[in-house]
């Protein structure tokens, strides 16, 4: 962002715009991190999904860097659920056990 700016003014509306971004991916690491930690039972059938589903092992090891693709469904139950009913029978993952 900073980048972005140019040779803009680094003013207050730049100031309020970079903490808006900020806080707003800063939310998003906070909660996945408390979900990551605390472990709810409904965490578990995800975990168990991806070592079957390529494509969820991906979104979680891609979550670390930016998990804004995981807040909308991985910290409730039922959205959880719903992802994983959504997924096809899977093939196992390369490299991990059955």
């Amino acid at each position: 962002m900073i980048v972005d700016h140019g040779t803009r003014p680094f003013d207050e509306r730049f100031m309020r715009e970079t903490f808006a971004e900020y806080r707003r991916r800063a939310r998003q690491v906070v909660a996945w991190s408390r979900v990551m930690l605390s472990g709810p039972p409904h965490v578990w059938e995800p975990y168990r999904l991806a070592a079957r589903h390529r494509a969820t092992v991906d979104r979680f090891a891609n979550s670390f860097a930016d998990p804004t693709g995981l807040i909308e469904w991985f910290p409730h139950p039922e959205r959880a659920m719903e992802y994983i009913d959504g997924v096809p029978d899977p093939a196992p993952v390369a490299g991990t056990a059955r």
